[in-house]
């Protein structure tokens, strides 16, 4: 068991002792992959900025073309047909440059309409002028824009018929079933040359498309690596910061030996230090009788005359005698020694806590948690019976006990700063106990707490699981003011991999108004079953969209 909140104290079990290992396996890579939302806005912002400059350089090549046309021989009834296009193509340029200039405003829809209004330009023009003259070659500047496009259907449909177009109007005329009417004509080159040219000219074209499509390829790759590298740069962050923890609380503890290593409480003789917090220490003990081992957690020496630790010790054997489940951990003994030592004496666990498995795995995956999920959910369901709220759910407080048969359960620790639901008396002098980070509005505000503060920080701990980082990475009073005034980032876009129905239950179960989130722990427990089954109900789904998120950012205070 962990612990990093000096106010707070659990249990830590040996090193040698925590045996967890998991076999979970990377997410699948698809729309839903790692990153690939930031891709995709990345992608559309740049080829927003890519249409915006063609469009203008397509209307600047517009304008010339329009000044010049009337000045130009050939075929009379195409030249004013081609006038008539060029000046729609100009104005089209205009307004894909204008749309283009805000990427919200760029969407697909602009993006074929301007690729079908090009088609229809260069093959007029490439009636009037000669499709044997170099404005065969010119379209290629269109298909080195198109051919780069997110939407790959219309990218293909675009450049592949405006090739074809292309390579049947050179076909028609060297055999002869066309004239060639063209400013510009083939007759010149000999057939020959038009065989050349109507062999080259379509090759170019699709060669420049091939290059377009690789090039849009690359780009999302790089794109898509450097997000994969950010994530997980950020998740290693998450884990260095919490290893920290750790690693202070081990140094805080001073060694094995405590300060009462080797003494007698009650029938329990002391042996190494477990753990420590700000108002207690954790000791491994075994029954003087039957050598059964236990945790024995006791209070320090220098704070026996503190009445709020008294309370808060003694409440906490009180409590959790009185729960009956096998979820929860199971206080054997607890009281007063005779030399004024207040002690609870538990079960000995054998495994370790979510933090430790969340310091060693990043996240987890949905189908991971559902273990944790069924068992912590029962153990809140018989507090809640009971009128207790535990007030503290957090990655610390979950441990995965290893039963003697080699089955693994979860159980619910730390009932120290609970409360009896119905009662209006608080044992922190006005104070609010608790770890900000996974705290719901409310309990950060001081506010009257009911049940559903745990199924908040239930949602929060989910959050911290599955993202690989918890709600706010913020310290002491920065992160109760940011658990009592703000919102979380959206967890796809910390976890893009994240299955939308799971977010819908974490958007509910994590809803800033208590009224709005899952009024019971069993609600929030057979939602997060469904949704990883995939068949979450519609209802649960629309009003988990009605809840806002904070956009993701890199200030820190993100999940």
């Amino acid at each position: 068991m962990s612990e990093t909140d000096p106010n707070q104290l659990t249990i830590h079990a040996p090193s040698g002792e925590e045996t967890w290992t998991t076999n979970r396996k990377a997410p699948p890579m698809g729309d839903d992959s790692l990153g690939i939302s930031a891709v995709r806005s990345g992608l559309h912002a740049e080829e927003a900025a890519r249409a915006q400059t063609i469009g203008f350089v397509f209307a600047l090549i517009g304008v010339l073309v329009l000044i010049w046309t009337p000045f130009l021989s050939g075929h009379p009834p195409l030249r004013w047909s081609f006038f008539t296009i060029m000046f729609l193509f100009t104005l089209s340029g205009l307004r894909v440059g204008w749309l283009a200039s805000d990427p919200k405003r760029y969407t697909q829809w602009t993006f074929r309409w301007f690729g079908c209004v090009a088609v229809l330009a260069s093959t007029v023009a490439l009636a009037y002028l000669g499709p044997f003259s170099p404005t065969a070659l010119a379209v290629t500047l269109g298909i080195g824009f198109f051919g780069q496009g997110s939407d790959r259907v219309g990218a293909w449909c675009i450049c592949g018929s405006a090739i074809l177009l292309c390579l049947l109007m050179m076909s028609l005329i060297v055999l002869g079933l066309g004239p060639d009417v063209g400013v510009f004509r083939g007759t010149e080159a000999g057939l020959s040359g038009q065989f050349f040219m109507t062999l080259m000219v379509p090759v170019v074209l699709f060669v420049t498309l091939m290059q377009a499509t690789w090039s849009g390829r690359a780009v999302q790759s790089a794109l898509q690596t450097a997000v994969e590298s950010a994530v997980e740069a950020n998740r290693k962050g998450v884990q260095f910061e919490e290893a920290q923890a750790e690693l202070d609380r081990i140094f805080a503890a001073g060694g094995i030996q405590g300060q009462y290593s080797g003494e007698n409480i009650g029938v329990y003789r002391l042996g190494p230090l477990l753990g420590r917090g700000g108002s207690g220490e954790v000791y491994d003990a075994v029954h003087r009788n039957d050598n059964r081992r236990a945790a024995i957690k006791i209070i320090r020496c220098n704070e026996s005359d503190d009445t709020e630790s008294h309370a808060r010790f003694e409440r906490e054997g009180k409590i959790t005698m009185s729960l009956r489940s096998r979820n929860i951990v199971r206080v054997e003994q607890y009281g007063r020694t005779p030399t004024g030592h207040l002690f609870i004496a538990m079960e000995r666990l054998k495994g370790s806590d979510l933090a430790a498995i969340l310091r060693s795995e990043g996240q987890l995956e949905p189908r991971v948690v559902l273990p944790l999920v069924e068992d912590v959910c029962l153990a809140l369901a018989e507090a809640h019976r009971t009128g207790v709220i535990h007030r503290d759910i957090k990655p610390h407080n979950l441990f995965q006990h290893q039963e003697p048969d080699g089955r693994s359960v979860w159980k619910v620790l730390d009932f120290g700063v609970s409360r009896w639901a119905e009662s209006s008396a608080t044992i922190t002098k006005g104070g609010v106990v608790g770890t900000p980070q996974y705290m719901s509005p409310e309990q950060a505000r001081g506010d009257t707490l009911d049940y559903r503060a745990d199924i908040y920080a239930m949602g929060a701990v989910l959050y911290r699981a599955l993202t690989g980082r918890p709600p706010f990475r913020l310290k002491g009073a920065s992160a109760l003011y940011a658990a009592a005034t703000e919102r979380p980032a959206r967890p796809r876009a910390v976890a893009p991999e994240l299955d939308k129905q799971v977010e819908a239950v974490l958007a509910l179960a994590m809803s800033p108004s208590k009224n709005e989130r899952f009024q019971t722990i069993q609600e929030l427990h057979r939602a997060y079953v469904d949704a990883v089954q995939g068949i979450l109900q519609p209802e649960v789904y629309i009003a988990a969209n009605r809840i806002p998120w904070r956009k993701a950012t890199g200030d820190g205070k993100g999940a």
